[in-house]
Formats: C-alpha cells, structure tokens, sequence
C-alpha cells in the first residue's frame, strides 16, 4: 500500500506583534481560573517538533448485533482513545491509539455502530507515547475529524491530526507546543455551522500559571489563548449557543471549581466562579455538562466527579447541579451512586440537539477486591427533575472492561426514536475497543414483541382543565414523557411517573392556545401517543 507523507505547512504567518512573554493573570475572584483580557495573545500558527505520515486504513470491519454482545472494533492493546459523532449524519468516528505503535488509527461506523471499519492511519515520529486523546466531529460545510492529541516525545506538546471524513484530505495543526509543558486537557467545539473549536490544558506539576485556554476559528489553523491559575484535571463543554462552560479541580486545595464564558471564549465575557466544594477526601475526574435550552444563562448544568469516601479506596459518584428552578443558584454535595465498591465517574454528555434537557451519565464500578476489571453502568436525569437519576443500567454482562481507560458516550442520531447514547470502552487489561448501545437491545426488543403498545389513560378529551394522563407502563420502564403541538414543536416534558398533570402550560410557563397536542411515552420497548384537544 503506498504511504501518504504529509508535508506540514503553517497555515499562517506568526504575528509580528503578538507578545512574547507569558502574561500573568489576575483572578477575577478566589473562584475564577485568572483567564481575561490582562493576558490574551492573538490568534497565530505553531512550529511543529513532530512529523506525521498518514495512508488509508485496511477497511477491516468488525460487526456485531445486540446489547449483550458488543461489537468489537480494534484487538490490539490500546493506550488512548476517544469518540464522537456527526450531528447531520449520524456516522460516529473513533481515534485510537495503539499501546507502544506511535500510531493512531481512526474508525467510522455508519450504520450506527453495527459494524466499524478501519479508515484511516497516522504514524508519528519520533517515536512516542500519544496519551489523551480527545476527538471532535465538525460540523457545516468543514466536516473535520479533529484528534487532538497528547504526544509525550516532545514533552507534553499538543496537535489537532484533521481528517476529512470522505478521506480526501489529511492534515496536523499544532496547537501547544514548545515551552508549555502541560499533563491533561479537555476539548469541545460550539455548536455553529461555523464552529469555533475550544482547548483547556493544564499542568498538574504547577500551582501558578499552569492552564491555557486556546480557541481556534478557522477550523485549527491558528489559535489565540490566555494563561490562567489553580487548575488540575479540566473538563470543557459548550453550551446551546455561545456560552463555554468549565470545571476542574483546584491544584492549592484538591477543590471543586467552576467557571463559564457568555461569548465564546471571549476575554473580557468571564462569569464569576463558583467553588462546588472543598473536602479533606479526594475529588478527582469532573465533568461537565449543560442542557441545551434557552436562555443559556438559565440552562441546567452537572459537574460530576469523583469522590473518595475518607481517602479510602472506596470511591463514590458525586455531583453539584445549577438550575433555575431554585434560582439558578448550585446545589453541591449530592450523590449519583454509593456502593462498598469503588465506583468512577467515566463521563456525561448530552446529545446536541437543540432544546435537549437530558443528561446522560456514565461510570465503572470495580470490586476493591479485584480493580483491574470493571463493569460499566449508565444514568440520566433532565433539568425537569435535575437531581432525579434513573436507576443505573448495566451496559454489559458478558464482558468485563478496563477501568484504567474510561468509557466513552457517543450519540447518533437517528439511530433511535430517543436520542440515547451508546458506549465505547476497553476490556480487561485495556486490550480491544468495543461498542455497545442500549439502541441494540431496542432492536432485539422490537423482534420479539412487534405489537408493543402503551396505553396513555387521558381523564377528560377534551379538556379545559389540566390534563391529567396516566402512561399505562412501570415507571422503570419510561425513558421520557413529552407533549407535542400540533406542527411536532416539543412544548413540555416531565420525568418518568405513574399519574402526570399537565396545566396546559409550556416549559417556559406560558398558557397555550387552544388545539390538538400529542402525549408521547417512550420506553425500552418502544413508544406510543395519544392526541388531546386542549381548549380554553
């Protein structure tokens, strides 16, 4: 097979007037990171230390069928890996990095998850370690696979490998590199068709000066960044339209912070900090992740993280959550999940859908006894009843998994009526990469029960009143419970319940006019709907 080699070409000329000396921030509060306009530095292109060489993958696909059997996707010992999904399409992308390779090796699946296929290869040199990784599916007419990846040769430096997702192209975009040694980082894009990208480093070595925020506006070319404090461990998400949110874990005191940005990362468009909690046991691993509801100041937000119970070896699952419904103000302290096993956030995502108020949560829980091996389990809440978690799910029974390499959620849209998430996670000992999706187990479901039916009880049809409807299924049973107009506008949803009344209003308070509207459950199973006439 003929090898690509790609010449690396800086895609713009470093500015003569950017500053050459690292500015040193001032905290906006004890809370904030220290990020705003004192110490900005202009968009420019990097000088890479590394070189890349990239050629079409085998193609070999690996396929499998329902939820009780993953489908696998890689056998080779893996070091690092990460995952995401076109918003339009629904093809879900997959980085890997083989364990000892200096390679990374990048899957496709369009069939939601199916079957994988080997796309595409990226050898590095020199040699090196690539550990994290982070993947970003773009979005509008530059349809990118971003992997931004960690690599270890070069001390910590940081690149952007771009992909197109038809294989035409591939490139590699510095991104931190040089003098800025740093040890983890997070990244997200916005949700525009224009998309801006997001990079959040730090270096758990150091106390002062020892995060960067970098954004990029031409798909990873260049990227201008601002230098900030106290950060150990971060995590970034974005929200409906342009606020930034962050988390991480405070490297003066192992604390829980909080921070967000109202205009993309602009400098001078930092919120006041907030402080999620201080403890004398660990905190480790936050996530962050908000409903993508308008406004987006009043949008419900989860950082969620790890907790160990009086410095043992038994952790637990903790969270804090923002929400208007008690005056936008965060409730810390609450507790996901508490087992005598050691239980670790993995991660929390939603889908990025407009208007989603779910959540959706994913952690391993590995006996004291024997952690080198895990089961992964997953739960949701809306921002209905933000602190109201479902009864976690196990993923999988037939295959124990790495609790060393986290799992990983994906959406895909279209691949259910819902939008649910599948997972990717490593087995035992981080040898292979696998997928599964609670859509497989919709599927075998809908084989052996075709004629599935939930009878929705409504009271009075029409009504004047509140319409009060009992779903006619368990509770456990119920993913989510919402009422349609007439043109298909989701207009109110409520969490999971045996009786519901609905006072005629939408989410946002306001009385509706008279129609039709449509009472839709959805479960495991499938779903069904019933029309009301609502009059006034």
């Amino acid at each position: 097979m003929k090898c690509i080699v790609v010449t690396l070409v800086i895609a713009a000329a470093v500015l003569s007037a950017a500053p050459t000396a690292i500015l040193q921030p001032q905290p906006l509060d004890p809370a904030s990171f220290g990020f705003g306009n004192g110490n900005w530095q202009p968009a420019r292109a990097g000088v890479p230390t590394m070189s890349f060489s990239g050629e079409p993958g085998t193609g070999a696909v690996f396929s499998g069928r329902f939820w009780d059997l993953p489908v696998p996707i890689n056998g080779e010992a893996i070091e690092s890996f990460d995952v995401d999904f076109d918003d339009s399409t629904g093809i879900m992308w997959l980085a890997l990095a083989p364990d000892g390779d200096s390679l990374v090796r990048f899957y496709n699946s369009t069939d939601h998850g199916r079957s994988w296929s080997n796309a595409y290869d990226v050898e590095i040199s020199p040699h090196s370690r690539v550990w994290p990784m982070h993947v970003v599916v773009g979005a509008g007419d530059s349809n990118y696979v971003h992997a931004f990846i960690r690599v270890e040769a070069a001390m910590g430096d940081l690149y952007d490998i771009r992909l197109r997702q038809d294989l035409s192209h591939m490139d590699v975009q510095p991104v931190q590199v040089g003098r800025d040694t740093f040890t983890r980082f997070d990244v997200c894009r916005d949700n525009r068709p224009d998309y801006g990208l997001y990079v959040f480093t730090s270096n758990s070595y150091l106390v002062t000066f020892n995060a960067v925020f970098l954004r990029s506006f031409d798909y990873g070319r260049t990227w201008d960044r601002q230098v900030g404090n106290d950060v150990r461990q971060p995590a970034l998400c974005a929200g409906a339209g342009t606020y930034i949110h962050m988390a991480c874990v405070h490297a003066r005191d192992r604390g829980l912070g909080y921070q967000c940005n109202s205009n993309r990362g602009d400098p001078t468009s930092w919120l006041l900090g907030s402080e999620l909690g201080t403890d004398t046991c660990l905190i480790s691993d936050p996530k962050v992740a908000v409903a993508t509801t308008m406004p987006e100041s009043l949008a419900t937000a989860w950082v969620l993280y790890s907790h160990s119970n009086r410095n043992s070896a038994d952790w637990d699952v903790d969270y804090a959550v923002r929400s208007d419904s008690w005056g936008s103000s965060w409730r810390k302290h609450q507790q996901l999940t508490s087992s005598p096993a050691a239980e670790h956030i993995a991660d929390v995502r939603n889908d990025r859908e407009s208007d989603n108020i779910y959540v959706d949560a994913m952690f391993v829980v590995s006996d004291t006894a024997e952690a080198e091996s895990a089961v992964v389990k997953y739960s949701w809440a809306n921002t209905d009843a933000p602190r109201s978690w479902f009864a976690p799910l196990k993923v999988s029974d037939t295959l124990r998994v790495s609790p060393e390499l986290l799992p990983t959620l994906v959406f895909s849209p279209g691949a259910a009526e819902f939008p649910v998430p599948g997972v990717v996670f490593s087995g035992y000992g981080e040898i292979g990469a696998y997928f599964n999706a609670t859509w497989f187990e919709t599927g075998a479901a809908e084989k052996t029960a075709p004629d599935f039916t939930v009878a929705i009880a409504v009271s009075s049809n029409p009504s004047r009143g509140p319409v009060r409807f009992a779903p006619g299924v368990p509770v456990a049973e119920i993913l989510s419970i919402r009422i349609f107009d007439a043109i298909g506008k989701l207009v109110r949803n409520f969490p999971p319940a045996a009786n519901v009344s609905w006072d005629g209003r939408d989410r946002a308070g306001r009385p509706l006019s008279t129609g039709a509207y449509i009472i839709r459950v959805t479960t495991a199973r499938g779903a069904q709907q019933t029309k009301v006439l609502l009059t006034r």
